[in-house]
């Protein structure tokens, strides 16, 4: 397993852990100098963390982490699926 791919599962289990600790470091990470594809990963966690933060009664939490997915430079279908996540709230 190369470095990019232990990086990669370790970003999407902060998503699946899903709590404000884990929102903050995505949040960073969106943030954060790191190339497309890793960035990419970070901006998939985050939406899975941001679905988390909602069902456990943190629409604040919720909504900071999908308007931060929104802002941060990744694909149009990830800024899609944050709005998405926005509307839902």
């Amino acid at each position: 397993m190369s470095s990019g791919e232990v990086a990669a599962a370790a970003v999407a289990a902060l998503g699946e852990i899903g709590n404000q600790e884990a929102a903050a470091n995505l949040r960073a990470g969106l943030t954060a100098q790191v190339e497309a594809g890793l960035r990419a990963e970070y901006a998939q966690a985050a939406i899975v963390c941001a679905e988390r933060l909602f069902r456990a009664n943190n629409t604040a939490a919720a909504t900071e982490m999908y308007q931060q997915v929104r802002d941060a430079d990744v694909s149009k279908q990830r800024k899609l699926e944050a709005t998405r996540g926005l509307f839902v709230l």
